[in-house]
């Protein structure tokens, strides 16, 4: 048997929407600290096929929507 994966199709990409500061009272007064990343967002697929002998003997196509994210710091305010 020999599988095979198409490359991945990808539509619909989202940009990752505009970074969030929030206060940090317990960071010092002008510390940044990221504690995530922005991603943004995209549909996927992917074709996966099984082969026997030059027969498909299985085939699927994998779906896959992922959802922007966004980037996420902390802004010291501490004394």
């Amino acid at each position: 048997r020999t599988v095979t994966l198409s490359s991945p199709k990808i539509w619909e990409q989202t940009p990752a929407p505009e970074a969030l500061y929030q206060d940090e009272p317990s960071l010092p007064q002008g510390v940044i600290k990221q504690i995530e990343k922005s991603i943004p967002g995209a549909k996927v697929s992917f074709d996966w096929q099984v082969k026997r002998n030059g027969v498909i003997i299985n085939q699927k196509a994998f779906f896959s929507t992922y959802q922007p994210w966004q980037a996420i710091f902390l802004k010291g305010v501490g004394g």
